[in-house]
């Protein structure tokens, strides 16, 4: 398998360190994670997070895709979870995807390329030239929110890439859903839990200014305006037309249809939803959802993004989802 390979040239690597009298010690999971490639995929640069565990316990990598204007520092403590309990977890850097070229993965498939959303299409080229440039044949999947659609339209584009799918929050699944609502939605998540809003944004204003000190900042009652909905999209939205063709993307999307393909072709596939995510509300989902669509559904405390700040919760979830899946596709075989 081309997971055990690309594990034998990493070990390697060090083994030849020891064999030229170096004694640099492998990378932990922690300096792996602040250290992402740089790689230049289809002629363009993206920092690509990919982290080996330092016990490997799966054969088959996990592909973790991103929520709406997010990167993988956000989820840096999920990640580091996964990868100590085993998993090889890759994450892409691209914010806003990637420019679709003649020469991309995706070349050759125009016809399926006009049913989807440009914005969503973007972001799944990222995460195939991400996997092609690894050498990874086939991963799992955990999205977070709006990667719910890229990652869903990655899968029924390249099915033999793709074994399971874990959705968190997943944008695509309630019917009705409009831009207004989902807007309004993730107002009142801010309000829910602006601790979680005001963590994105340090985090991300101290990865646009390495001199930025998040203990400097005055978070008393005078400068919430600082941390609002409006300030969290500004500070993150580093590309605002992107930003709002892809909130458009997420709020009227619809992935059912291809969540009911792919269950019927043998994927598996487990939400996990927050019963006071007021974006995409609780009662929606388990409304729009069935046996049709799902293999397992999650129900757990918070909010649209409670994995940021009870991310033990929600990774211990995850973890589940894909060793159940796992075992279930392993007993289909």
């Amino acid at each position: 398998m081309i997971d055990e390979a690309g594990l034998f040239i990493y070990d390697c690597r060090h083994m030849n360190r020891e064999i030229l009298g170096l004694s640099e010690k492998r990378e932990t999971i922690e300096e792996q994670f602040e250290n992402p490639e740089t790689m230049v995929l289809d002629g363009q640069p993206v920092e690509v997070f990919d982290i080996w565990p330092e016990e490997p316990k799966h054969e088959t990598p996990v592909v973790f895709g991103c929520g709406w204007e997010t990167s993988p520092e956000v989820y840096r403590a999920s990640i580091l979870a996964m990868a100590k309990d085993g998993f090889r977890v890759i994450a892409a850097k691209a914010p806003h995807g990637m420019d679709i070229r003649s020469e991309s993965v995706l070349s050759g498939r125009e016809r399926d390329m006009s049913e989807y959303p440009k914005a969503e299409l973007r972001k799944l080229a990222a995460v195939l030239e991400a996997m092609h440039a690894k050498g990874i044949k086939e991963a799992d999947a955990v999205g977070h929110s709006e990667s719910a659609i890229f990652l869903t339209m990655a899968a029924t584009m390249f099915e033999d890439k793709f074994r399971n799918l874990t959705l968190v929050n997943p944008a695509g699944v309630v019917e009705n859903s409009t831009v207004g609502k989902v807007a309004r939605g993730f107002a009142k998540n801010a309000a829910f839990e602006p601790a979680i809003v005001k963590q994105v944004i340090l985090s991300i204003k101290k990865r646009q200014d390495p001199d930025f000190d998040p203990k400097k900042v005055d978070l008393t009652q005078k400068n919430q305006g600082d941390f609002g909905l409006l300030q969290y999209i500004r500070t993150t939205a580093s590309n605002p037309w992107e930003a709002i063709r892809s909130i458009f993307a997420l709020s009227t999307a619809d992935i059912r249809g291809m969540l009911r393909d792919l269950k019927a072709k043998g994927k598996n596939i487990s939400v996990i939803h927050s019963v006071d995510d007021k974006g995409f509300p609780m009662t929606g989902v388990q409304r729009s959802l069935s046996t049709k669509e799902v293999t397992g559904f999650y129900s757990l405390p918070g909010s649209h993004n409670a994995i940021f700040t009870n991310s033990d919760v929600y990774t211990k979830a995850i973890v589940h989802s894909l060793n159940a899946m796992e075992k279930k596709g392993n007993a289909a075989k």
